[in-house]
């Protein structure tokens, strides 16, 4: 299995540096990639799910709740579970930034399916479908 999946419309790359399998579903570590003007995946929450982001490079908007903020190299954000939270590229470059899930559950899964379903469609997001589908299915 690939170790780097990329959304081809959107030029977004997900590189699992720890897996699922490898953490025993403890944790998922992805280093992100997202070219400027990118958007991230919409508001969304994680119900069971701890997320954190560093940024290596760029800068990242993150919003929590009704907290909007710009993270650049070297800063981090830890996003309880339960909150509702989006991220995009804020800056003119391509920001580059760590995202730590703890624990793993299906994240991978999804994430694989999710570009999988974009990439069919030649699109930045699922087929309506396939996201309904991957939302719903516990792995």
């Amino acid at each position: 299995m690939s170790k780097t999946i990329q959304l081809k419309a959107t030029g977004e790359t997900v590189t699992f540096l720890e897996d699922t399998q490898t953490t025993n579903g403890e944790r998922l570590l992805l280093e992100v990639s997202l070219p400027p003007s990118g958007e991230g995946p919409g508001p969304h929450v994680h119900h069971q799910q701890t997320e954190s982001f560093e940024v290596l490079d760029g800068v990242l908007g993150v919003q929590i709740s009704d907290e909007r903020l710009e993270l650049r190299a070297g800063e981090r954000i830890v996003v309880p579970a339960g909150s509702v939270h989006d991220w995009w590229n804020a800056g003119e470059e391509t920001v580059r930034f760590t995202a730590l899930v703890e624990p793993a559950l299906n994240m991978e899964w999804m994430l694989r399916e999710i570009f999988a379903s974009c990439n069919r469609r030649q699109a930045g997001g699922p087929l309506p479908w396939d996201g309904s589908y991957v939302i719903s299915r516990r792995v």
